[in-house]
């Protein structure tokens, strides 16, 4: 059987070093077919019924989706074995090399270790955690940050805390952090002061982090500065420093993505969206901050009628638009700004 080509994930791993959060490049190998486990059907699968059933087909689409093939090659790649596995699909035969098994789903890993046990929303209370890295528990997923997280809301405090991820400040502005000298900031509705008025944070373990070197606020000491991934250069500049980048922390989900009357195509959705393509309740997306507008609500003394409470919910986002102030060493960059790193809205 024919083997996939190549390929590997540059993921970061990270932890604290020399008073700052920085990435250390991790390469993991994509796994292949010569593992023996059963994995979905792709391009080999393709070919090799057409091997048995049909010779003259076989010849005709092997320099296309063999292991060398010019589909490979192009910019559809990751589409390859999408296209193999529905032009198997449409051959009715009888042999065994055209009806390949079923893969065996995997079991599901225990993201956090012998850590916390997650809760039924997903999030881990930090305060379980009792060793791991400093931004934890688990491994580094496809951000380059552990694919566990926590809500500053519910999460226990202990070695780890449970920093909020996410900048929104009012009207737009940046978030202006307690001696950080943010130029035109506003208060933060669910990071800094408000820490605890969110639902999306990653566990830090905050005694890695000197002190000056994260907030100051004393709802969020010494946790990492929240930033958002879609700033632009200035704006990260303005709050993360002109030394460092903001990385996002969280994957976006599919339920995270919408595609109103005016999209070209889908996209991460937004609180503006609210009342038109999304009514932003806890099961209509998978990573928005502040389902149902209860924290806004909150920030707005109870009163849903008021300025605050309408900008608070025109600054809710999903995943895309938060993440960490991170320093890079030289030719180091965010995981999900590698040419090869797509999100879900754009699969």
């Amino acid at each position: 059987m024919m083997q996939p080509p190549e390929c590997s994930n540059a993921i970061f791993r990270v932890s604290a070093v020399a008073g700052a959060l920085v990435g250390a490049l991790v390469f993991v190998a994509c796994s292949d077919r010569s593992s023996g486990v059963a994995t979905e059907p792709g391009c080999d699968e393709y070919l090799a019924c057409l091997a048995e059933i049909d010779s003259q087909t076989f010849e005709d689409e092997l320099p296309t989706y063999g292991s060398n093939g010019t589909c490979f090659d192009g910019s559809d790649a990751t589409n390859c074995h999408t296209v193999c596995r529905e032009r198997l699909e449409a051959i009715d035969a009888t042999a065994d090399a055209c009806n390949p098994p079923e893969p065996e789903p995997e079991p599901e890993p225990d993201p956090v270790g012998d850590g916390p046990t997650p809760e039924a929303d997903g999030s881990v209370n930090c305060a379980e955690i009792q060793s791991g890295p400093t931004v934890g528990p688990g491994d580094p997923g496809p951000t380059g940050f552990p694919e566990t997280w926590c809500n500053p809301r519910t999460s226990g405090d202990g070695t780890w805390k449970c920093c909020s991820d996410d900048p929104a400040a009012e009207g737009g502005a940046p978030p202006n952090y307690v001696q950080k000298n943010i130029e035109g900031g506003a208060t933060p509705y669910f990071s800094g002061p408000n820490n605890g008025s969110g639902t999306s944070g990653l566990c830090v373990n905050t005694g890695d982090i000197p002190a000056g070197s994260g907030l100051q606020e004393p709802a969020a000491l010494n946790c990492p500065i929240p930033c958002n991934p879609t700033w632009q250069r200035d704006e990260v500049d303005v709050v993360c420093g002109v030394a460092r980048v903001c990385c996002q922390t969280r994957e976006l989900q599919v339920e995270d993505c919408v595609q109103g009357p005016d999209d070209a195509a889908p996209r991460p959705v937004t609180g503006a969206d609210i009342g038109a393509l999304t009514d932003w309740n806890a099961g209509a997306h998978a990573t928005h901050q502040d389902p149902a507008g209860t924290g806004c609500t909150g920030l707005a003394g109870g009163d849903q009628s008021s300025p605050v409470f309408t900008d608070c919910i025109a600054q809710l986002t999903v995943a895309n638009q938060r993440g960490y102030c991170l320093a890079m060493a030289p030719g180091q960059a965010c995981a999900t700004a590698a040419p090869t790193y797509i999100d879900a809205c754009s699969q």
